[in-house]
């Protein structure tokens, strides 16, 4: 059953059971046991029944599999409204069981900066070893060129708000550098 592989939303599927059933919410409590090791055992209780879910390594995950015993005994009386509930989230498990990866793929690109004008990108090869790496960015000098009046800095000024004593608004004060 595709359920016991979509433990994480047992208790999402739980609430939405009380909603559509007019019942009262779902209510945890966690028991935290430290030896041999931390564990956590999540009790639910739903509808007047208590259940009780496995050991977890988590707060978060106890209480998911409290909500799974519960869903998972709900269902043995074969509840219609729980198993739609199940199969509209069947999707959405689905999808975030597929999208679970070890890792994010890393793209690398060239700078644009230096193909815009075009120029070489004196960008060196990934075979290339670092005595030659060395030479070939001393042989280019590649200086960025800036307008300046994209880049202010060569007349920095700062402002800053200064509270005066009297007066009604704030009066601005320009520090030049």
């Amino acid at each position: 059953m595709f359920l016991q592989q979509g433990v994480v939303f047992c208790k999402t599927i739980l609430h939405e059971f009380s909603v559509q059933t007019n019942t009262a919410w779902p209510s945890y409590s966690v028991a935290r046991q430290d030896k041999p090791m931390t564990l956590f055992v999540a009790s639910v209780v739903f509808d007047g029944s208590t259940y009780t879910g496995e050991a977890a390594t988590s707060k978060k995950e106890a209480e998911q599999k409290a909500a799974y015993a519960a869903v998972k005994s709900i269902l043995a009386t074969a509840n219609t409204v729980l198993t739609e509930i199940i199969r509209s989230k069947e999707i959405l498990i689905k999808v975030f069981k597929s999208s679970q990866r070890i890792f994010t793929p890393i793209k690398f690109t060239r700078p644009a900066a230096y193909t815009e004008y075009g120029e070489q990108d004196h960008v060196a090869p990934e075979s290339q070893d670092q005595s030659t790496l060395l030479m070939t960015v001393q042989e280019h000098k590649i200086v960025p060129v800036v307008d300046p009046s994209v880049n202010p800095s060569t007349k920095a000024a700062t402002h800053s708000r200064k509270r005066k004593g009297r007066g009604s608004g704030d009066e601005r004060v320009v520090k030049e550098h």
